[in-house]
């Protein structure tokens, strides 16, 4: 009983392999090459960054530069130009046209030929003015005239956000660039003192312990440099984005300050 289940089986597994798909081959296509990315050109000497800057100058920068604020005055222009629209079904219109008929007549015979010819001249005008439309044209300009009020407030918020911004970072790039000087003298610092210690051993007034010690202090002055200068200069190049320039715009900032604001004025 147990030689035709072998049989059965082994036939089985022959059938099985029989009706395998046969492996396809792999995708060999090329891949085509990557376009070389073409970066814009550095700045020219002669734009922004070449002469130092203040706080008011880089806001005023921004204000002609910065897309959102172009945007902000087209969009204020459009509302603007649609209250004229929306006025001018208020405005009376008139209407004129002329025309002018003109019939020349020849008639040519064996003894001559006469002509003979005849003119006319119409002109019409019409005017028209908006009685009553059941207050629908006023609603329009209502509407036109709140739309243009928001768009211009919207440009004042824009403008406002912007200068305050701008000179929030453009403060916080100064505090940045204090902070590169502060860890460049504790790196200077620091390894005045390596070179002490190392003079003292070098006498024999020292321990190894202290050259370990100080050169520790090196190494953790001269890291937190590092992370200085590169606070920094992200912090500059998050200005030059606000004021709309170039963000590799070598930007030199002027001594500024914002004038003391009245304590007693609660307004």
């Amino acid at each position: 009983m147990k030689l035709p289940v072998a049989l059965f089986l082994s036939a089985a597994v022959i059938g099985t392999a029989g009706a395998q798909t046969p492996p396809q081959k792999p995708n060999t296509t090329p891949i085509p090459p990557t376009t070389e990315l073409q970066l814009p050109s550095p700045p020219l000497p002669g734009e922004v960054g070449t002469n130092p800057i203040t706080a008011d100058e880089a806001a005023m920068i921004g204000l002609r530069l910065q897309p959102n604020v172009t945007v902000a005055l087209s969009q204020a222009a459009a509302a603007r130009a649609q209250v004229q629209i929306a006025t001018a079904g208020l405005l009376p219109t008139a209407t004129a046209t002329s025309q002018l008929n003109w019939l020349f007549n020849l008639n040519s015979r064996n003894n001559g030929s006469t002509s003979s010819s005849q003119a006319s001249w119409a002109s019409t005008v019409s005017a028209k003015q908006l009685v009553f439309d059941f207050e629908k044209t006023m609603d329009q300009v209502r509407e036109a005239r709140a739309t243009a009020k928001a768009a211009a407030y919207n440009l004042s918020a824009v403008q406002s956000n912007l200068v305050f911004q701008v000179k929030g970072q453009y403060y916080t790039v100064v505090e940045n660039l204090q902070l590169v000087g502060v860890y460049e003298s504790e790196v200077k610092s620091t390894q005045d003192q390596l070179n002490l210690i190392i003079a003292q051993l070098t006498a024999g007034l020292g321990l190894p312990s202290d050259v370990v010690s100080a050169t520790a202090n090196l190494a953790n002055a001269t890291s937190s440099l590092v992370q200085a200068r590169e606070t920094y200069l992200l912090s500059r190049v998050s200005l030059a984005a606000l004021i709309g320039v170039d963000p590799r715009t070598p930007l030199v900032l002027a001594n500024s300050s914002e004038p003391a604001n009245d304590s007693t004025d609660l307004n």
